[in-house]
């Protein structure tokens, strides 16, 4: 996430994850999360999906100009 980060003009980065995954980043890494975001000013959006087995995963970046503000 933190490379897709990095790219000029992103606005949010979208990552479907499996669900064991999402929930370790949730609960046990919001602190890295929030400086990312913080640091890159990107909104991260994280989405467990069940459909998902790990390694597989899915990320989306979006630039800034497509990024809603709700």
């Amino acid at each position: 996430m933190e490379e897709e980060c990095i790219k000029d003009n992103t606005g949010q980065i979208e990552a479907q994850l499996p669900v064991t995954v999402a929930t370790y980043l949730l609960n046990e890494k919001r602190e890295s999360i929030q400086t990312l975001e913080a640091r890159h000013k990107v909104q991260l959006v994280i989405i467990p999906n069940p459909n998902l087995d790990t390694p597989k995963f899915q990320i989306l970046r979006r630039k800034s100009s497509e990024v809603s503000s709700d």
